[in-house]
């Protein structure tokens, strides 16, 4: 199971409901890192088919929503009922995995009523597939849509003018009453809205668009291919390998490609994943740490074997970073503080400024931190899912520890699903 960090950029309204996902802030740093390799797509999107719903909401903004909705908040509320319409309707009628957040629609019949006060289906599209659409140049940095798109979607939509007029109505009825709740059901009884919805997503036209603007750079189709491939074979082979996703990755490319220009995008993200690995395992054992000394902590980590491993992951991250105008953030910065620090073989300083860290990350999104430190004892004020010590000692003893494979996962199932391959 894979709990953190993720290839993806926060929404400030998820973040409001609780999320802890990423309570060390690694979500921008590894944007940073891992979009040399995969430019446009976010490690949480799990189907195209959710690309091709947020090109269909951003056609209906541009050329359907009426004036009531295009004030305030309005998009964002009409933006909500549509993904909720569109996740029901692939799982429900169109029988496919919805796009995000299932758990919803596949633990409820066709009933269901999705509530947008709770946590639902009702945020994926939103967070993750409409940033891939602009960075792929399917929107443009305003939000603006691809005319190829338009010259898609418009002829359909003429076509099925009365579906696009009886859905417009009926989401404009609940954005103006304030509602948050909707049961598709009852909407989809309407045929022209039903007819509507499979002729937008039954055909082909918009996948092989989305195919051909995240491929044209052949060099990066080809990284997907061998995400693809790797994949393929490590199912094939089994999971017991000690050799992890990334190192399969460069194995197979090396045999296949050698001249390939993007092995420096792919040594950046082995070099740097060591070291942020590390720092979600220090933070782990913090948790485990709860209501003991900092210095028991200081103690085990400062273990000659330990410590040396941790060193060079530092190194291994400030060899990467330092200089590189790509990483002048502040978050990057801070990070390299802590690796600095860490290379000088100040265990407890290390400590100290992760928790310091950790505070400021949860300070900028107006939370309090999950740990803290009270006269020198740890004080763990709330928890996530986390390892036992041994497990995250491995970890933190294994040269290439690899808990992003995911970022991986998702190149490789985009691609097959738009290649048609299983």
């Amino acid at each position: 199971m894979n709990t953190e960090p993720f290839f993806s950029n926060i929404d400030s309204e998820l973040l409001k409901q609780g999320s802890v996902r990423d309570y060390l802030g690694l979500v921008p740093v590894w944007s940073k890192i891992a979009r040399k390799l995969e430019p446009n797509l976010s490690g949480a999107i799990g189907s195209y088919r959710g690309l091709e719903a947020v090109l269909f909401i951003y056609y209906l903004e541009t050329e359907h929503v009426p004036k009531s909705l295009n004030q305030a908040n309005a998009f964002r509320d009409f933006f909500r009922y549509m993904e909720a319409l569109i996740e029901y309707y692939l799982h429900h009628l169109l029988e496919v995995t919805p796009c995000y957040g299932s758990r919803l629609l596949k633990g409820n019949g066709r009933d269901v009523e999705i509530k947008f006060t709770s946590v639902t289906t009702v945020n994926g599209l939103y967070q993750f597939y409409r940033g891939t659409c602009r960075r792929a140049g399917m929107l443009s940095s305003n939000w603006v849509l691809d005319d190829a798109v338009v010259k898609i979607i418009e002829p359909i939509c003429s076509k099925y003018s009365a579906g696009i007029k009886n859905l417009i109505h009926l989401i404009e009825q609940k954005v103006l009453a304030k509602e948050e709740s909707i049961k598709p059901e009852k909407l989809f009884l309407d045929k022209e809205i039903a007819n509507l919805f499979d002729a937008i997503f039954t055909p082909n036209e918009l996948k092989a668009y989305i195919n051909k603007t995240l491929y044209a750079d052949s060099e990066l189709e080809y990284y997907a291919s061998a995400c693809a491939s790797v994949c393929s074979l490590r199912a094939e082979q089994g999971y017991d390998s000690k050799a992890n996703l990334a190192q399969h990755l460069e194995a197979y490319i090396t045999a296949n490609k050698k001249n390939w220009p993007y092995f420096g995008a792919l040594k950046e993200i082995k070099d740097t994943e060591p070291f942020l690995s590390l720092l979600d395992d220090c933070f782990q054992l913090l948790q485990l740490y709860d209501s003991r000394k900092l210095s028991e902590l200081e103690l085990l980590l400062a273990r000659k074997n330990i410590k040396q491993l941790m060193q060079m992951k530092a190194t291994a991250f400030k060899r990467v970073v330092l200089g590189n105008s790509d990483y002048e953030t502040g978050r990057f910065r801070l990070l390299l503080d802590m690796a600095s620090i860490l290379e000088g073989a100040d265990v407890k300083a290390f400590l100290e400024s992760l928790l310091g860290y950790h505070q400021t990350i949860m300070s900028r999104r107006s939370a309090a931190p999950m740990v803290i430190l009270d006269e020198g004892n740890l004080r763990v004020l709330s928890k996530v899912y986390i390892s036992d010590e041994t497990i995250l000692l491995d970890s933190i003893l294994d040269n290439s520890p690899w808990k992003n494979g995911y970022y991986i996962n998702t190149s490789a199932s985009i691609y097959k699903q738009l290649k048609g391959e299983k």
